[in-house]
């Protein structure tokens, strides 16, 4: 079998002309990145579009070859070109460091409405155009990354520059973004019987699959880093090691490939490196890179047979007297006390330190070195982008009562738990903490009761002459612990989003297409479709991601499957949705469109009718909220069937999360560091129920 090729195509523009701002550091950011995947790649077919800025006052054009210039010919050339000459499982790299701009869609015209009610698009440049530069649409350039990925191209695409519509100036930063032209934007119009065609031949049918992500229309098959939100402004920063000015989401890349190739990591996925710029990131306020696509793929186009659960939180700031901040907060149920290990990667095998919990904000927590170490001079020293895995809770998620007679074997067993811990039969619960209760049935079957001393149902069998049944007990404790915990998860303190911020409405399919009736609870038939449509009202950015709660006490985030969460713009008054263009929202509205069915398991244990009932928990919030991911489960007849010790290790750190934390028993907001937390985050409910 040939060994796959490798094609970089990497585009940076510092020179624009006319009127345009011109940037510092894109073309640093092509000769650092170039540099950096060298390292990983042997090979390499370089292609490179440079417009460099000679520091004459009279340039009017790049010095470098016609030729080569970022133009949009020369831009969607190569890419066609590479299309064409590459073979499938072939590795493509494009990066692309330059201006973004943006605009909202309250034209009649068609236009890429990325959910959003924003056309985005590229600034490269057009000699013969009439301000020089020329717009690359994002529907354009994702109708071109899907041939791509027809030919069985590895594709990742990183874009560093702006998705925001206006130009914001730091102290010392330069912004990549300029404001969206009309006259760019006429000159060049979309030719819209094609791109309508392409777009009528994608289905955005939502089942556990990605929605359409901000950007590019259906990534499938491909992964994209983008340096910001699609409201956010990519800035440059002088890198201190040189001295020269270098994209952000540029420069952290080069540092995570650095990292990996330090720590001799095998496995480098996209993953990996999102991962580590986002904790280097944290400093940059109002920048949050995005992640979208294929996760697992690693920069050799493989996949890694599963991500590694316990990554969930990076160490994000230190400081002179040895305080850490965390990238996890109440959002994801932090609790003081709480300790975490702290490792350099996701491959490592042992801790480089502790670190025990001493104050907790909505999306961070602050810590400090704990006495399992001592100090820091007892370990490896701490820095940004280090994993923090949980390793003991302040107190336990979930008690757990034992049938009279259990041996001392079963109460070894909780306490290996990170989650469980053994109560008396005769002591009482704490009243916000879930209570289990294992019983034996005459027929020598184990049952689990509720809190409320109904019987657990659809639980896997729990034979008591099993030897497996202790461990088989184990996983489902800890797993019914965790699918609770997200069931009642809610913010209800102070600063928490109200119903006059937002609304969800579901919308059940009848049998006329057209007729829809709203509701925040239905029922539908198996394989029929909803509309789920949520509103901003607020004149400020909105974050929700959407867990799906399953019969099989299964957690997944539904939306958004390939990104952390999805961004909402703030309701514009000024912008008026037509009706001619049906589907098309306006910015502050995001609609997502879901297949619901009844598990074929389910369907083949019972016969006549049969009813599920689907939770869809929205986690919303005014900030960016990672970690979620951490909160996701398998289904539960699966984590029992298949493996249980390799779930029950990968599962360890789920969600971090702690009741208490959450139902407003914990203190106000406080002020760290002098920076005051300002999330406001809320969660909401909707019960799906489909049947047969």
């Amino acid at each position: 079998m040939p060994k796959p090729r490798i094609w970089l195509l990497l585009v940076g523009i510092n020179f624009y002309p006319n009127k345009v701002p011109r940037l510092c550091g894109a073309i640093n950011d092509i000769a650092s990145i170039e540099l950096g995947l060298k390292k990983y790649y042997e090979e390499i077919n370089v292609i490179k579009l440079l417009a460099s800025v000679t520091g004459e006052p009279s340039q009017i054009v790049p010095p470098e070859d016609k030729h080569l210039w970022p133009t949009w010919v020369n831009f969607t050339g190569n890419i066609k070109d590479i299309t064409q000459k590459a073979s499938a499982d072939d590795i493509v790299w494009i990066h692309y460091s330059g201006h973004g701009t943006l605009k909202l869609t309250n034209t009649s015209e068609f236009v890429y409405q990325e959910g959003y009610g924003t056309d985005a698009a590229l600034v490269l440049l057009d000699p013969n155009a009439h301000d020089g530069v020329r717009y690359m649409r994002g529907i354009e350039l994702a109708l071109l990354l899907d041939d791509m990925v027809d030919k069985g191209l590895k594709v990742t695409v990183v874009l560093d520059s702006c998705n925001s519509g206006s130009i914001s100036r730091g102290e010392d930063a330069v912004v990549r973004g300029i404001p969206w032209s009309v006259d760019v934007d006429s000159e060049f119009p979309l030719h819209v019987p094609v791109l309508a065609q392409s777009l009528a031949s994608k289905e955005n049918i939502l089942r556990d699959t990605a929605p359409t992500p901000h950007w590019l229309l259906h990534p499938r098959g491909y992964t994209l880093l983008a340096a910001c939100g699609p409201h956010e402004l990519a800035k440059e920063i002088k890198v201190k090691e040189n001295q020269q000015c270098h994209g952000a989401l540029s420069h952290m890349i080069c540092k995570a490939l650095e990292f990996c190739a330090q720590n001799e990591i095998q496995d480098v996925t996209h993953e990996l490196i999102y991962r580590h710029i986002y904790a280097n990131m944290f400093k940059c306020a109002g920048q949050h890179p995005i992640l979208i696509g294929t996760e697992k793929t690693t920069l050799w186009g493989g996949e890694v047979a599963r991500l590694d659960a316990r990554s969930t939180f990076e160490i994000v700031k230190l400081f002179a007297d040895q305080e850490i901040w965390m990238n996890a907060g109440l959002v994801h149920g932090v609790c003081t006390g709480d300790e975490y290990g702290v490792y350099t990667h996701a491959e490592a095998k042992e801790p480089v330190n502790h670190i025990i919990i001493t104050d907790v904000e909505d999306v961070h927590a602050v810590a400090k070195y704990s006495s399992a170490m001592g100090s820091e001079a007892d370990g490896i020293q701490i820095q940004v982008g280090y994993r923090a895995i949980l390793t003991k809770l302040a107190r336990p998620r979930a008690f757990v009562k034992l049938f009279p007679g259990a041996n001392d074997s079963w109460k070894e067993i909780l306490m290996k738990s990170v989650w469980l811990q053994h109560l008396p039969s005769d002591k009482r619960a704490p009243i916000d903490t879930p209570c289990f209760s294992v019983v034996k049935s005459h027929s020598h079957q184990y049952i689990i009761l509720d809190f409320n001393d109904d019987a657990v149902l659809n639980l896997p069998p729990l034979d008591s002459s099993n030897p497996c049944v202790s461990d088989t007990m184990f996983t489902i404790l800890e797993h019914l612990s965790k699918y609770t915990f997200v069931q009642a998860l809610d913010n209800r303190r102070t600063n928490s989003l109200t119903d006059s911020d937002f609304i969800i409405t579901v919308k059940a399919q009848a049998d006329d297409l057209n007729s829809y009736k709203s509701k925040s609870s239905i029922t539908v038939p198996h394989e029929s479709k909803v509309n789920i449509e949520f509103q901003n009202l607020t004149q400020e950015v909105l974050y929700f991601t959407v867990l799906s709660l399953t019969p099989p006490r299964r957690i997944k985030r539904l939306c958004p499957a390939a990104q952390e969460y999805k961004t909402v713009m703030p309701r514009n008054p000024q912008t008026v949705l037509l009706q001619n263009m049906s589907g098309i929202l306006p910015p502050g509205a995001v609609r997502l469109e879901l297949c619901m069915t009844v598990p074929a398991r389910l369907r083949e244990q019972q016969q006549g009718s049969v009813g599920v009932e689907d939770t869809l928990k929205f986690i919303v919030s005014t900030n960016p909220v990672r970690g979620t991911k951490s909160m996701e489960l398998p289904d539960l007849w699966d984590a029992v069937e298949h493996d249980v010790a390799a779930v029950r290790s990968a599962d360890e750190t789920f969600g971090a999360s702690l009741q208490e934390s959450l139902v407003g028993n914990s203190k106000g907001p406080e002020q760290l560091r002098g920076e005051k937390t300002k999330i406001k985050w809320t969660c909401r409910s909707i019960t799906i129920r489909t049947v047969t």
